[in-house]
């Protein structure tokens, strides 16, 4: 899952840096100690089907009618429950490097009786997955406690990970919209990101980039970047463990600012000092933001402004009308007497 990449280190340097964190959940080895979890919490778990300090198969945790039809044996099972929202759940599986080659094996149940912690089967893969799989789960109950099982098959230990593709509506949604830019210049403002949805205040966030550049504000809603590309914002509520992303693309543009100066006061010998304006120039318009500098030939500031008063010596002024939003930039000149 390529794309998640960069939140996934994002989230596992988040977690690296605390004691316990309720968006790591674990398993049990016995079901009837599988602990409760919110579905955002399974949505990006990462574990392995070997973890240190598990007794692994309590006979009594095996269904009547067998281990996915009766077909398979579990060893090293790891139980959880969860809450059905809606009457389905489709979960992506990544599985990788496993130590024997033989993959790992899933299972949904209902909850048992006082005398059997696992009820009737809802669903399983027994047969080993060493890859990438999907699991599709039909008929849940919304409302409704279920039995999740992850077991390697026959003992194997395999890392992998769970994201859930459909079944469960994130509580934590985000927006992001981009503007064209000059490559190879400072853009401020064509990347804007929002968290339109959650808690604001127990929320991480920023942007990553694969082939793009960012310069500035990688954990803002508005970096700075300086290259067209592909950029992704995500966000993470550390509360309900929910996380979501948008993926934007940004473009080129050759279309650069108007820019105009004029001189509205040159020096005299009443008031020894001139007015210059960039009136005519392109301003402000909601979408794109502008600058307007003022230097000397040479490149020395003479100052920034739309209107620049108070200039003292005559000469040759150049007006830089910099669109802050897109990096773009237009230079005029104007002759102060």
């Amino acid at each position: 899952m390529k794309r998640h990449a960069a939140l996934l280190s994002f989230i596992f340097a988040y977690i690296l840096s605390i004691a316990q964190n309720p968006c790591t959940p674990v398993g049990t080895d016995r079901c009837i100690n599988a602990p409760l979890i919110n579905s955002c919490q399974l949505n990006g778990w990462y574990s392995n089907t070997n973890p240190s300090g598990f007794n692994y198969t309590w006979n009594g945790d095996v269904p009547q009618s067998g281990w996915c039809n009766g077909g398979f044996t579990i060893e090293n099972n790891q139980w959880f429950r969860f809450t059905a929202v809606e009457d389905h759940l489709q979960i992506m599986t990544d599985v990788s490097e496993c130590q024997d080659g033989r993959g790992i094996q899933i299972g949904v149940y209902e909850l048992g009786d006082a005398d059997n912690c696992v009820g009737d089967q809802i669903g399983c893969i027994g047969s080993g997955q060493t890859n990438s799989f999907l699991f599709d789960i039909e008929n849940l109950i919304p409302d409704v406690q279920y039995l999740l099982m992850i077991d390697g098959s026959a003992g194997d230990g395999c890392p992998f990970q769970i994201f859930i593709t459909s079944g469960i509506p994130l509580a934590l949604e985000v927006d992001a919209n981009p503007l064209p830019i000059c490559p190879g210049v400072r853009a401020e403002g064509a990347l804007n990101a929002e968290i339109t949805s959650g808690d604001s205040g127990s929320i991480l966030y920023g942007w990553s980039t694969e082939n793009g550049n960012i310069v500035s504000g990688d954990f803002t809603t508005n970096p700075i970047i300086d290259e067209p590309g592909d950029y992704t914002f995500f966000a993470y509520n550390v509360n309900t463990c929910c996380w979501a992303s948008k993926t934007v693309t940004v473009t080129t543009t050759t279309e650069l600012p108007v820019a105009q100066a004029s001189v509205i006061k040159h020096i005299d010998c009443n008031d020894m000092t001139a007015t210059v304006s960039a009136a005519g120039s392109e301003v402000d318009n909601g979408f794109n933001m502008f600058e307007y500098l003022w230097s000397f030939p040479n490149g020395n500031p003479a100052g920034e402004g739309y209107e620049l008063e108070g200039l003292i010596y005559p000469g040759t002024y150049v007006l830089t009308v910099r669109n802050t939003s897109t990096g773009c930039e237009s230079q005029v000149e104007v002759v102060v007497l």
